[in-house]
């Protein structure tokens, strides 16, 4: 379930409360304060700030999603279940396929972009792409880098990776 509260000082006061029926994998609000929900079995849904309503986006995979990332502004990236793909959203709240990068038939758990290009974190292992280039697998031969990859997260200008075999940190 999702649920929404008002902070109504001094108390906080629930507004709303959502029955999704599945699990509840990510959360996001855009700039709109729209929340992008992640689920299990319900796919990628999204909260309208204005109506209070769940809708369901079809983003062409029935699968599970994990993972929303904003990138350029009106850009979402999302990943899942044999599933990674990057939204556009348009200021009448309309959502279009940018573009689905061709990806191996795996898990995309965690998507990252920084200076130097654009990285995923997918059950198969660590990718990296430059600019508009092709998601390449990178570090596989790693013990730690190697493994499935859960996470992703810049900091001071490192890049951490979480994996099932423990947490990593590339420097620039």
């Amino acid at each position: 379930a999702l649920a929404t509260f008002g902070l109504e000082s001094p108390n906080i006061q629930p507004v709303t409360h959502y029955a999704l029926g599945s699990r509840i994998n990510d959360i996001m609000v855009d700039a709109h304060n729209n929340a992008w929900v992640a689920t299990d079995t319900a796919g990628l849904c999204l909260v309208s700030c204005l109506r209070y309503a769940i809708k369901r986006i079809d983003i062409g995979s029935p699968g599970a999603v994990f993972s929303i990332k904003p990138q350029a502004p009106g850009r979402l990236d999302v990943g899942g279940e044999e599933l990674y793909s990057s939204l556009m959203l348009s200021e009448g709240g309309q959502v279009q396929q940018a573009h689905q990068p061709a990806m191996p038939a795996t898990t995309v758990w965690d998507s990252l972009q920084t200076a130097q290009g654009h990285w995923l974190a997918t059950h198969a292992g660590l990718f990296f792409a430059v600019a508009n280039g092709v998601h390449q697998r990178v570090h596989a031969v790693d013990p730690v880098l190697g493994a499935p990859a859960r996470v992703l997260i810049e900091r001071d200008g490192d890049l951490w990776i979480g994996t099932l075999r423990g947490l990593s940190r590339l420097r620039e």
